[in-house]
Parts: C-alpha cells; structure tokens; sequence
C-alpha cells in the first residue's frame, strides 16, 4: 500500500471524521487510518457527526458513507456541511451510482466496494488541496 502524509507541512497529524452506520466498515476504516498515523473520530451517524463537529473537534477531512439510519443520510450530511464549512473536504463512500457533477465542487465519491489504496490516495490529494488553501 502506498505510504500516505498522514501528518501536515507543519507536522501536525491530520484529524479525520469517519462516518458510518455500518459499525464494521466504520471500524476498519478507522483503524486503517489510525494504523496510518491519523488522528480519527467515528460516529455512527450524521446527527452523531454534527454533534462532534459542533464540539469545535480539529477535523481535517469528513468521510462518509451516504445511505445511513437517522435524520439525514450521507448527502444531507454534505449539503449541511457545504452551509456551515464550505472548505471541509468531504469524501463520499456509497453502493450507489452517483453523477459527480450532482455532488459539488471538491467532493469526491468512491463506489463500493472500493480498494483501501484507492480512497487513501484520494484522500491524500484531498487533504494536500485543503492545506494549500
């Protein structure tokens, strides 16, 4: 697998936002990241991701799963997002055919299932773009 920047220019480790319903994915996900050298917070939905984003919490990047349980699914999450935090990257991770162009500027989508190296290097490119803004 390809070494990934999981810390900033500044040496700074980079904090990222796992959400998923699905406790599993969420899990591995979250532990392959961590096993990476970043900083990771879970929720198991995207109220319970609101709740942690409220809490002021350094989050460099928000990966979400889209169909989830609860008052909002992984779309409503973004569209909430692009309102309160227009430059957090979001990267979508869902079973369904999404057009990108329905998704907004910067937002990436994989398809799952998805191979880890696949999201990590979009992720990295995410996170590089977000730094240099």
């Amino acid at each position: 697998m390809q070494e990934l920047a999981s810390t900033s220019a500044a040496d700074e480790p980079r904090h990222i936002l796992v959400v998923d319903d699905t406790i599993a994915a969420r899990v591995s996900l979250a532990g392959l990241l961590r096993v990476l050298g970043f900083i990771v917070y879970e929720a198991a939905d995207a109220d319970q991701a609101l709740t942690l984003l409220s809490a002021s919490l350094p989050v460099d990047c928000v990966i979400t799963d889209v169909e989830m349980a609860g008052s909002m699914n992984g779309l409503g999450l973004l569209r909430h997002l692009r309102n309160t935090t227009p430059h957090l990257p979001v990267v979508l991770v869902t079973g369904l055919d999404l057009r990108p162009q329905d998704l907004g500027d910067g937002v990436v989508c994989f398809r799952k299932p998805y191979r880890p190296e696949q999201l990590l290097s979009h992720l990295d490119t995410v996170l590089a773009k977000h730094e240099s803004r």
